[in-house]
């Protein structure tokens, strides 16, 4: 079964798209270091207990793969593949429409999201989506349940 995971906010607690909106600093290798110190959500450990290799989809930079790709390490998160936006900062007329690009270029189940304008677009364009709040593995398997293996 083939899901799309959405990165900051769905996996972690924190979001990068909200620190840059809070800080005009540009200098990325001080958002690397803030990425890498994310806390994972509750529940995310789920993936790997039901061996559930996702496509992730961020709106991260090509910039930050190396950080990001440490950070699943580190809280043992398996992914089939790592979809990250073109280097440059967050825009977010571009990450909608990258975000519908990505998920209907692969035949995903469903995704999972924690945005609701991001999640309501997908559902718009015809992707089962499913909105997580604080804890992934009970929408996890909210959407296992109503989509099926």
């Amino acid at each position: 079964m083939l899901i799309a995971v959405d990165f900051d906010g769905t996996l972690t607690n924190q979001s990068i798209g909200d620190y840059m909106k809070t800080n005009p600093v540009r200098d990325k290798e001080r958002i690397k270091k803030i990425a890498l110190g994310f806390t994972p959500k509750k529940g995310v450990d789920i993936l790997s207990k039901m061996k559930l290799s996702p496509v992730i989809i961020t709106g991260r930079a090509e910039f930050m793969r190396g950080v990001t790709e440490q950070w699943l390490r580190m809280y043992n998160i398996p992914f089939r593949e790592l979809v990250m936006m073109p280097d440059g900062f967050f825009d977010w007329n571009k990450y909608t429409i990258y975000k519908i690009i990505e998920h209907k270029k692969r035949p995903v189940k469903f995704a999972l999201e924690d945005n609701l304008s991001v999640a309501t677009i997908l559902k718009g364009v015809g992707v089962p989506t499913f909105l997580v709040t604080d804890d992934f593995e009970k929408t996890l398997l909210k959407a296992i349940e109503e989509k099926g293996n």
